[in-house]
């Protein structure tokens, strides 16, 4: 796992340009849901590998609503294994 810290402000721009890459890459979109996104890649065994990225910040110090622009915040990128077919449903 790898992690980033960047600002508010420029977590998007980060999120797009790793997922651009990864495309790039042979992944495709696999789906997302609130501050995470995945993307796959299909494998010989009928699984596939996931590559999430998953945007946070330190929840206890600072509310969604109340999140300044110089709070740190985090791009975590990481692999799994899966059996995509269900896991995308």
């Amino acid at each position: 796992m790898a992690c980033l810290r960047t600002i508010p402000l420029r977590i998007n721009a980060l999120a797009r340009d790793y997922g651009a890459e990864a495309t790039e890459k042979g992944w495709r979109w696999g789906s997302g849901a609130g501050s995470a996104i995945w993307y796959e890649r299909d494998r010989t065994d009928g699984q596939c590998d996931r590559l999430t990225l998953l945007a946070f910040w330190d929840f206890e110090k600072y509310a969604e609503t109340e999140l300044p622009s110089y709070a740190p915040m985090y791009l975590a990128i990481f692999g799994s294994t899966e059996d995509c077919v269900q896991a995308s449903q």
